[in-house]
Parts: structure tokens; sequence; C-alpha cells
């Protein structure tokens, strides 16, 4: 698609820009499978191809046109690839930004070449180009898979105590589950401890991970104060996790435990099926009435992000839950949210065209958002 886009710019005398070669280079590298080799040397003659094009136009390549390209390399393992054309990129006077030394980062480390990823992770700092955490997390990950707790805690402590970037969420779930997998429960809790005072989590796959990590180690009275503790933050506990520490109740013949819990459970499902109602219904509101909190499709409400397909759900939910509803006004509504670019659920839209009282109002409802029907 995006090859024919730019064949028929150029057919009609539309020079293309280095913003359009980048999209078509993005298409080609960023989604396509790479396994086995012949589709990676694939992806990389078209990428290459692309490259050639850009000179033969005059267009110049920039950092994202070789970001992404390294990006494939990073993806298919090939730590020399994206050492030689990182320094090629140099050579031509294009510097590397984040995005392009994380990428080789995260291919030396998954390759085991940690020596050589923190020799570029120095380069990149001295060349003034502040590391983020998803950086350091790449060599987290590798210490996690090499069972390096002192590599990985030290690397932690580094960040902890430095000034260029602070542990994110997902650099605690890499340690916690690290620490739980190898038992280490004490170390596991100072970093949960940490992680709590940061206020950088925790989040549900935090909670999940610490939950399971105590129900392996038959922890049943932790893993339940645990999981209330989620379910009071306002975490909806995954299946799996409900299911491991009930199964595990039953067979250490711990059904008291469980029926307590249970109830705390049922109290705590009530609360937060009542907080979630009034908070649904706001954000509803705010759709109707308050567009201030409406930027490009997407709702900002109290420091709530909420997504398109997520207002809809709530929006359908509260409208055949709260009241009864009245074609012209709902229908006026879904039209608000079509021409603000919002596609409208065909669940919704079916459940409007059986209010209208004509076939006429019927098809001509239907053959206006029929653009809009996901």
């Amino acid at each position: 698609m995006a090859r024919r886009f730019l064949g028929e710019m150029l057919d009609k005398g539309i020079l293309p820009n280095v913003v359009r070669y980048n999209v078509l280079l993005n298409g080609i590298c960023r989604r396509a499978s790479l396994h086995p080799d012949g589709r990676f040397d694939k992806v990389i003659r078209d990428a290459e191809k692309v490259f050639e094009e850009m000179t033969q136009s005059g267009v110049e390549p920039d950092v994202t046109s070789y970001s992404i390209r390294l990006h494939v390399y990073s993806r298919a393992h090939k730590p020399e690839l994206s050492l030689e054309k990182s320094r090629i990129m140099r050579d031509k006077g294009i510097y590397p930004n984040i995005v392009t030394y994380t990428s080789v980062i995260k291919c030396l480390c998954s390759c085991g070449r940690l020596e050589d990823a923190e020799l570029l992770l120095e380069q990149m700092v001295s060349n003034g180009v502040t590391p983020t955490s998803t950086t350091y997390n790449c060599f987290c990950k590798e210490f996690k898979g090499r069972k390096d707790v002192d590599g990985a805690l030290r690397l932690y402590r580094k960040m902890k105590q430095g000034s260029l970037c602070s542990p994110s969420v997902s650099t605690f779930n890499i340690l916690l589950g690290m620490l739980l997998k190898l038992g280490r429960i004490g170390t596991a809790i100072d970093i949960w401890d940490d992680m709590k005072d940061s206020g950088a989590g925790p989040d549900l796959d935090s909670y999940t991970l610490l939950i399971h990590g105590f129900c392996e180690k038959q922890k049943w009275k932790t893993a339940c104060e645990f999981f209330m503790e989620m379910i009071e933050k306002g975490f909806l506990p995954q299946k799996v996790t409900f299911e491991t520490l009930y199964r595990g109740l039953i067979q250490s013949n711990m059904l008291r435990t469980w029926r307590r819990l249970k109830k705390r459970l049922d109290e705590e499902s009530i609360n937060f099926e009542s907080r979630a109602k009034v908070r649904s219904w706001a954000l509803v509101q705010a759709v109707m009435g308050d567009a201030r909190h409406i930027e490009g499709g997407t709702l900002h409400l109290k420091g709530l992000l909420c997504t398109n397909d997520h207002m809809l759900f709530l929006l359908i939910t509260n409208l055949k839950e709260e009241h009864s509803p009245n074609p012209s006004i709902e229908m006026s509504r879904i039209e608000s949210c079509s021409t603000r670019g919002w596609k409208v659920p065909k669940r919704m839209l079916k459940w409007l065209l059986t209010l209208l009282p004509s076939a006429i109002l019927k098809y001509k409802w239907a053959k206006f958002l029929k653009p809009s029907i996901l």
C-alpha cells in the first residue's frame, strides 16, 4: 500500500521527502517476520532499495531512517551488523539518538555481549544522550536470563543512586520476577518497598508476580494479603491468579481462610462496582458535554486516560442501564462521536437501530454511520 502510494506520488510529479520514505521503511521493517534467515535477507534487501531510492531522489536518510533499519538487526539478533551500521551512520555525520542507541544495546544484551553494551552505554552518555529506563531494562533482562542477581542489583543501585534515570515499574517487575523465581523473597520485598516509596508502582503485573511467587512457596497467608491489597487498590485480578490462590488454599486445607477471603472479595466487589459506575458515568457526561478534556480522539479526565473503544463501551453500558433511551438524543450523541473521529462499535449501532420507529430512519442512520462501524 505505501509503495503504491509512493509510486502514484512520483507519477504525479510530487517528490517525496524523508518523512514519506521513513513511513515506507517502517512498513517494510517493523512488522515483517525475520525468521527463517531468508526472510531477514529479503527485508534488508527491500530496505536497502529504499535507501538507494532516497539517494537517487536527492533525499538524505536521517537518524529515523537508520534507527528503523537498526531495529531490524536488533530483532534478528545481529550484533556485528548493528555495530557496523551504527558506525557508518556516525561516519556520515548522523548522530544516534536514544532510540538508535537502545536498539543496538538491546541487540548486544540479548546476544550476551554485556561488556560491549556497557561500553556503548558509556559512549552514549559521553555524547550527551541520556539513557531511559528502557535502555537499562535491556541489561536487567539479560541479568534475569543469566540468573545473575548480583549484577541486576548492582545495576539497580546504580540507577537508584544516579541522576540520569530512575527505575520504572517495568524495571521493578523484571527484578521482582527474577528474585521470586530464585527464592530471594526477602530481597524481593525490599524491591517492592522501594517501588512503592518511589511512586513508580505497583501495577497489576507487579501484584500478579508477587502473589504467584508466594503461591509457589506456599506462603498462602501472605499471598492472600497482597491479593486483597490488589483488589482494594482497584486492580482486577487475572483469572489464573484467582484460580491459583483458590486451588492452593483448598489443597492446603485452608477452607476457612478461603471463605474469609471470598467474603472480603464480595464486599470489595460491591464497592468496586459502585465506584466504577460513578466513574464511567462521569466519563460519559464528559464525552457528551465537556469537549475541553478531549484531545485527538482520547479523553483526559482527572488524570485518567480513556481510549475511544473504552469510552464507547462505557457509553453503551450506561445508556442501557442508567435511563430509558430517547432515539433522537442517542443518535445525536453517536453522530457527535462519529464526527470526532471515534469508531462506533457494531453492537452499539445495532442496539440503537432497534430504537428507531421507522425503516426510513434506520436506513438513514445506518448509511450515515457505515464508515464508522468496526
